[in-house]
């Protein structure tokens, strides 16, 4: 769901049924494409991983000992089959985590290219804040008013 809604961008900018709500839509995520990777996420980006036997290591090229802790949930994405999913965290050193994972054999310390993403859970959800949906309003309505 957009910060902006198609609603409050048609109300912003008195145009009525003028645009198709398609169109406004499109303007709305892009408005979130800008925004969104500005503000703070719990996400941090897995380099590299290995295996041995069903336990999985994740590496990462900064300290993470302060950022995730033994049983925490996180989400693994595009690390492929074995690794991608909710998983529990088994045990943190200062740059790698270890997870289970579905792996049967032994892999060796390799990079992730691209780099898979690691989300933890999130305190802020950005259309709560009143500032955030505000700039996101006026993002749309610049988006708008340059294509007229």
């Amino acid at each position: 769901m957009a910060l902006t809604t198609v609603a409050e961008l048609r109300t912003a900018l008195g145009v009525g049924t003028l645009y198709a709500d398609a169109t406004l839509q499109s303007v709305c995520d892009a408005s979130d494409d800008v925004l969104l990777p500005f503000i703070w996420s719990n996400t941090e980006f897995a380099v590299a991983h290995s295996n041995v036997g069903t336990v999985g290591t994740l590496y990462f090229d900064i300290n993470v000992k302060d950022i995730y802790y033994v049983g925490q949930t996180i989400v693994v994405e595009n690390a492929g089959a074995h690794f991608s999913g909710n998983k529990t965290i088994l045990s943190v050193d200062t740059r790698s985590i270890t997870i289970t994972t579905s792996h049967v054999t032994d892999k060796p310390k390799h990079p992730f290219n691209p780099y898979a993403t690691v989300k933890a859970s999130e305190y802020l959800d950005p259309a709560d804040v009143p500032a955030i949906q505000e700039a996101s309003l006026m993002i749309s309505i610049i988006a708008v008013q340059s294509c007229i």
